[in-house]
C-alpha cells in the first residue's frame, strides 16, 4: 500500500519524551466516534475533522464557551476509546483479580482521569496542528491507522492509531507517537504505584478529582 508521507520540506524535530507523551495524550484526545463501515483510515479523517468542526465552532468560540467546548470534548472522547480495553491493558496482570464491579469502577475512573486530564491540551492544541495519512493495515478485529502530526511550530511526529472493533464500529485502543504508547506509559504508572504501594493505593488516587 502507498504511503503518502508529509512534503520533504517539513523539517523532523528533536523531541524529548515528555513533549512526545504530551502530544501522544493530545492526539488521543483528540478523537471522536469512529464509524466501523468506512474503514480505519476513512475513520479517524472522519473524527479529525468532528474535533475540528467543534474547535472552529463560532458559536463555541472565547472564553464564555470554555466549558462547553470541553464537554463536548469529554462527550467525544467518551464515545470514541474503548476504556475496557485501554484500561485492562493498562493496569496489566492485576485486572485478573479484580470482580466485575471492581473492573466496572476501575474502568470508569480511568475514562473519567482520562477525558478530565486531556479534554484541555485538545482545546489548547489541536487547531494548531493538521494530520497527514500514510496508510492503513487490518488483521482480525484489530487495526492500525499511520498519519503525522504535522505543524510549523513542532514539525514533523509519526502518530499510529491502534483501533479494535467494539459493536461493529472502530474504537480506539492506544496511540504511539514517535514509538510512545499512551497505553505503555499509564501501565508503567499504574504497575509503579501497586508495586510500591497496592492496588488499593492506586484506587484512592484515581478516585480524587484530576487537578
Amino acid at each position: 500500500m502507498r504511503r503518502d508521507r508529509p512534503s520533504s520540506h517539513t523539517a523532523r524535530p528533536a523531541v524529548g519524551p515528555t513533549a512526545i507523551l504530551a502530544l501522544a495524550l493530545l492526539v488521543c484526545a483528540s478523537l471522536p466516534t469512529p464509524v466501523w463501515a468506512a474503514g480505519p483510515q476513512e475513520a479517524i479523517r472522519q473524527l479529525v475533522a468532528a474535533v475540528s468542526a467543534v474547535l472552529e465552532d463560532p458559536a463555541l468560540q472565547g472564553p464564555a464557551k470554555k466549558v462547553e467546548r470541553r464537554d463536548r470534548i469529554g462527550t467525544i472522547i467518551h464515545d470514541a476509546f474503548d476504556f475496557e480495553h485501554m484500561a485492562r491493558e493498562s493496569l496489566g496482570a492485576p485486572w485478573a483479580a479484580l470482580t466485575a464491579e471492581q473492573r466496572a469502577e476501575f474502568t470508569r475512573l480511568f475514562g473519567d482521569r482520562f477525558e478530565q486530564s486531556y479534554s484541555l491540551l485538545v482545546l489548547r492544541f489541536l487547531g494548531e496542528r493538521t494530520t497527514t495519512y500514510a496508510g492503513e493495515s487490518i488483521l482480525g478485529e484489530g487495526a492500525v491507522v499511520r498519519t503525522f502530526l504535522v505543524s510549523a511550530k513542532d514539525g514533523t511526529l509519526p502518530v499510529e492509531y491502534r483501533l479494535t472493533a467494539l459493536g461493529g464500529r472502530w474504537t480506539v485502543a492506544d496511540v504511539v507517537v514517535d514509538g510512545v504508547s499512551l497505553a505503555g506509559n499509564y501501565r508503567a504508572q499504574f504497575s509503579k504505584i501497586i508495586r510500591t504501594s497496592s492496588y488499593e493505593t492506586l484506587l484512592r488516587r484515581m478516585r480524587k478529582p484530576a487537578e
